[in-house]
């Protein structure tokens, strides 16, 4: 569940932000918007969590044998990811959905299972992986 608390009322208001029971949330981040963005490591989902209506809104990863594990939100809401399962870092926009991965230049890198992508001024990023 992902959810929110009224701090004057105490009132609490949560949602389940994943519709496959497999999903395992895994990376989990808020975007400058008050977003929340979520990586579910038992499929090829980021789920997106409307704060103020609680909606949420779901991605697929185009390869079906995804598993995006580890999340970064950038300051102009762009989603980067890595793929647990393929060592492929990508980008997911709010309202568009999936925009893009990378392959690894030939010879690929085994990444997996620490691939995540860091900001260092936008739109440039580092990877970091352990080998």
């Amino acid at each position: 569940m992902v959810g929110s608390m009224d701090i004057a009322t105490r009132k609490l208001r949560y949602t389940k932000p994943y519709s496959v029971e497999a999903s395992r949330p895994y990376g989990i981040e808020e975007a400058p918007d008050g977003t929340v963005w979520i990586a579910h490591f038992g499929t090829n989902m980021i789920s997106e969590v409307d704060p103020e209506t609680m909606a949420v809104t779901e991605y697929k990863v185009p390869a079906e044998d995804a598993l995006p594990r580890r999340i970064t939100v950038l300051r102009n809401g762009d989603v980067y990811y890595g793929d647990f399962a393929r060592s492929t870092p990508g980008l997911v926009r709010s309202g568009e959905g999936f925009v893009k991965e990378w392959a690894f230049p030939k010879g690929d890198i085994e990444a997996a299972p620490y691939l995540r992508v860091f900001p260092i001024s936008s739109p440039i990023c580092k990877l970091q992986t352990f080998l």
